[in-house]
């Protein structure tokens, strides 16, 4: 029994031994979760990505958005913009026009659209609208509403952050980062090739698991966003086993301009740009909270701008038109049904009566 205390000690002060020889090597640190190891090189390089991605605090830039799944392809053209954490995202239709504006303020996720009406989404759900931060870009492969930059290069909690030898993309030499981050089951891994300079463009980005692989390519130009945001970005996304291609999207920034500084009422149900008299659901509390008087919500329908009077005095708004529209079909067809129910019924009897006796 002594004997096996000692060894145990002998092999712990070992491992310490070890564990000081290597957090001395220049460069390297051990991770505050005790279990990565920590390049500060490759960690500077990451936070370099972040801080010029965040010098951009506002603006507004216009973003054409290809997808193809499974062999059907989807396009959108949005307008953004941005102020800190909030945002506003208009799909424009034809001719420019507003299809659907969808907001997040840091908070709440908010949407309407004319023949969709007016929510308060579900955040953890999402909207089935581009709503992103587009500071983001080029920096991951998908695109959630909550995603910060820094939730993107992930190195806050990562088990392993180094650098690896350079290489040269599309004639570019660049810093090669690896990370390996922190996760509960299953293995991640996040490439980062940074080209040095002032604006540490990430020119290829790639993430890999047990099960996908995902590559994006960013194109930058001193046009766009003064080199600091890509003006295009490819992304192709295989089966890690296989490399079965399962999804293809691109973005092409159309405009850029970081000087734009959007007001806070943006990021609101003013941003929303709905008519008066909309009625506003919110699909976390299962109910309508209000309708829009043009200013703010209140309990009350409005008649125009500002002013309010009892539901029963006033016109139906959009929303309930569309509910008495759809109670009048479902009448409708209750009535159809009736009516036919009425004639064979009828028709049965007619014939029972008029049967000659055997």
């Amino acid at each position: 029994m002594e004997r096996d205390r000692r060894r145990l000690r002998a092999n712990c002060a070992c491992i310490a031994l070890l564990l000081a020889i290597v957090s001395l090597l220049p460069g390297w640190s051990f991770g505050a979760n005790g279990r990565g190891a920590i390049d500060e090189t490759a960690l500077a390089l990451l936070k370099g990505v972040e801080a010029a991605r965040l010098t951009m605090e506002s603006g507004r830039v216009k973003l054409e958005i290809t997808r193809r799944i499974r062999g059907r392809e989807f396009a959108a053209v949005v307008d953004c913009e941005f102020l800190r954490d909030g945002r506003r995202f208009r799909r424009l239709g034809a001719g420019g026009a507003s299809r659907v504006t969808t907001i997040y303020d840091g908070e709440r996720l908010l949407q309407y659209g004319e023949h969709l009406g007016a929510y308060v989404r579900h955040l953890h759900r999402g909207t089935g609208e581009y709503c992103f931060d587009p500071r983001i870009i080029g920096l991951n492969y998908q695109f959630g509403e909550t995603t910060k930059v820094s939730s993107c290069l992930r190195y806050a909690n990562a088990r392993v952050v180094r650098l690896d030898p350079s290489e040269v993309i599309r004639g570019v030499e660049c810093a090669h980062v690896f990370v390996r981050p922190r996760v509960d089951g299953g293995y991640q891994e996040l490439h980062f090739w940074i080209r040095p300079g002032d604006n540490f463009q990430v020119l290829r980005f790639m993430y890999r698991s047990d099960y996908r692989t995902a590559i994006v390519d960013s194109f930058y130009s001193d046009d766009t966003a003064g080199g600091v945001l890509p003006y295009r970005v490819s992304t192709e996304v295989t089966t890690t086993e296989g490399g079965v291609v399962v999804d293809r999207s691109g973005i092409d920034v159309q405009q850029a301009d970081m000087t734009v500084k959007p007001s806070l009422e943006s990021f609101g149900f003013a941003g929303l740009e709905m008519p008066v008299g909309e009625a506003v659901i919110d699909e976390v509390r299962h109910g309508r909270i209000g309708y829009w008087d043009g200013s703010k919500l209140t309990a009350e329908f409005p008649v125009s701008r500002g002013q309010s009077v009892p539901l029963d005095a006033v016109a139906p708004n959009a929303t309930q038109r569309r509910a008495t529209v759809l109670t009048t079909l479902i009448a409708v067809n209750a009535a159809v049904v009736t009516g036919i129910f009425v004639v064979v019924l009828f028709r049965r009897r007619r014939s029972r009566s008029t049967r000659l006796p055997e």
